[in-house]
């Protein structure tokens, strides 16, 4: 039987990775204690911002307005709080492949996802084969000068363990922000199967 899974299942799920501080946000008295700028967003398993799903919010007011706007197209969701992390956007995937069965897929993320700059990978590398990988995108040269690499290849080596062992069919975990404390997933889908 094949669940999907939200933003904050996914997050369950990934407990152990480097995630970004994210609080759910249930009355509009809430976004009293919270620091802006940040990002209010619906909790599901959609595309939150290709279906109106997240706002970047610069104060009180904007992040009303945002949560009025997810209250009143996605009714049944939660929605959650993220502090603004600033940083290169990358994707890091599992997609289920006919031929090679589980691959990884890695390399320009965000909203503006530039399938011309992803490659994909089978899930057995290691960081060797990792840091070759960054070496064949457009983005190369950045991770290669970023200062936490060694913490990105690491949590490379994460997803390709946590997809060997468990029954994942797809994982997006899009963006994560290459910040100045290390990788950090902003976003995540996982699809079991």
């Amino acid at each position: 039987m094949t669940s999907e899974l939200g933003l904050l299942d996914s997050f369950n799920v990934l407990k152990d990775f480097p995630i970004v501080k994210t609080t759910i946000i249930e009355k509009k008295i809430d976004l009293m204690n919270i620091n802006y700028p940040c990002y209010i967003k619906v909790d599901s398993y959609i595309h939150k911002k290709q279906n109106g799903g997240v706002f970047f919010c610069d104060d009180k007011s904007s992040g009303e307005n945002a949560f009025d706007k997810i209250k009143t197209n996605f009714p049944e969701n939660k929605i959650v709080y993220q502090e603004v992390v600033n940083g290169l956007q990358i994707i890091i995937g599992i997609k289920k492949d006919n031929v090679f069965n589980k691959v990884i897929m890695f390399g320009e993320g965000g909203s503006n996802l530039d399938e011309k700059n992803i490659v994909f990978r089978t899930i057995n590398m290691n960081r060797t084969e990792i840091s070759k990988m960054f070496k064949d995108l457009k983005i190369g040269r950045e991770i290669s000068l970023y200062r936490h690499k060694e913490k990105l290849i690491s949590l490379v080596e994460m997803v390709s363990y946590f997809a060997r062992y468990n029954n994942i069919e797809e994982m997006d975990l899009n963006p994560v922000i290459l910040s100045d404390k290390g990788p950090l997933i902003v976003d995540a889908r996982i699809k079991n199967g």
